[in-house]
This record gives structure tokens, C-alpha cells and sequence, in this order.
């Protein structure tokens, strides 16, 4: 799987927030704001058990994600391609973006038994130069609630 290139490895490591498309199970587009993140050369971000995008991933891994460079506005990154949900390291993901979204050492709005679920997406990607070619990855541990 190709890896994002610098300039958006770059982009994803700051204050990165993406949109996430996924399809419902009457085909219509279910899309959410999620905190992004880089990951070994591929976008990442997280949920949990229970949410919509994670029952659309489940079903249908195609995804599309866009995230805007909050430096430059008119610098975007587009992802198209399969989620893949990471069984582990979810809530360890989740604290590491508190950190960086809220300034906190803990994400305080769950509790600590419930893991985290990181979704992202391999595929192509488009935008504007500098950024290229690269593609993305999902990070997680599904859990029940």
C-alpha cells in the first residue's frame, strides 16, 4: 500500500480535521467530522462501537476522506478507498489525539474499559499540489460498550 507523502504526513500531524463519507444501508452518504491523524505514512482516525460510520465501514468498506490544511485552506487532501478497522490501540489513539485536539492527557468522554475504534482507508488520493500520491489506514479496537 503506498504511503502519504511528506507534505501530507506533514498536514495530518497538526490540528488535522477530515471529513469521512461512508454509505448507509440504503445507499445514501453518512458523513462525519473526525480528528486525523498519521500513522506510519497512512491517515488514521477514530470512533467506537456503536457509531454509524462504523457500521458502514463494517458493511461496506469503501470510504472517501477529504481534510483541509488548517495552515492553507486552499491545500486538501482527498482519500478514496477500503477502510480497514485495527483491532488494537484504540484507546491509546484516542489520548494521543486529546492531546493534540484538546489538550488533554485523556480523552474524557468515555470510559476507560471502552476501547476506541480507528477507522481510516487505503486507495489513491487527490488534491492539489505539493502533496501527490499516497494512501491511508484505520486504527482501532472495536468493543462493545
Amino acid at each position: 500500500m503506498p504511503q502519504l507523502p511528506d507534505s501530507a504526513r506533514e498536514m495530518l500531524r497538526g490540528k488535522a480535521y477530515a471529513h469521512v463519507v461512508t454509505r448507509s444501508a440504503g445507499g445514501r452518504s453518512q458523513i462525519t467530522m473526525v480528528w486525523a491523524d498519521e500513522i506510519d505514512g497512512h491517515l488514521a482516525f477514530n470512533t467506537s462501537r456503536g457509531r454509524v460510520k462504523l457500521r458502514n465501514i463494517e458493511r461496506e468498506p469503501q470510504i472517501a476522506v477529504t481534510v483541509q490544511d488548517p495552515r492553507d485552506p486552499q491545500q486538501y487532501l482527498v482519500l478514496q478507498g477500503h477502510a480497514e478497522v485495527l483491532p488494537e490501540g484504540g484507546s491509546e489513539h484516542i489520548d494521543r489525539l486529546a492531546v493534540r485536539f484538546l489538550g488533554l492527557d485523556h480523552y474524557p468522554y468515555c470510559s476507560r474499559a471502552r476501547s476506541a475504534c480507528g477507522a481510516g482507508r487505503r486507495g489513491s488520493h487527490q488534491r492539489p499540489p505539493p502533496l501527490g500520491a499516497g494512501s491511508a489506514r484505520l486504527i482501532g479496537s472495536p468493543q462493545a460498550l
